[in-house]
């Protein structure tokens, strides 16, 4: 079995302080395996797993991903949401093109996608 450890980049005390101040479950769960393994250093991959209710290579995935990028490693990770730069449109355009559609296919003036499709 491998044994596995986090680089100090933050020590035990800093790594609970970023564990309890986040307010997304994903962050938090993420932030919960680098505390576990920092904290039980000889565990497996395996044990923690169990322990922690996730797959042993999402363990190693996130481990790795700390050791290499540091205290930051997860500023960019960012999950669903619109993202500018692959938008077509801002959101105030695409309100007023939902309006103008709402109201042509409430009277009737649209039938299939391809009428939505020419007016983008």
């Amino acid at each position: 079995m491998k044994h596995f450890k986090v680089f100090p980049h933050l020590n035990i005390e800093e790594l609970l302080s970023v564990l309890h101040s986040q307010e997304e479950i994903r962050a938090f769960k993420d932030w919960q395996i680098i505390y576990s393994v920092a904290v039980n250093p000889g565990k497996t991959a395996a044990e923690l797993s169990v322990l922690l209710g996730v797959s042993k290579s999402r363990i190693y995935r996130i481990i790795q991903s700390y050791n290499k990028q540091g205290k930051s490693w997860r500023v960019s990770k960012q999950w669903g949401g619109r993202r500018e730069a692959r938008s077509l449109m801002s959101l105030e355009e695409e309100r007023k093109l939902l309006k103008e559609v709402e109201t042509e296919a409430l009277s009737g003036q649209i039938l299939i996608y391809r009428d939505i499709k020419g007016k983008i």
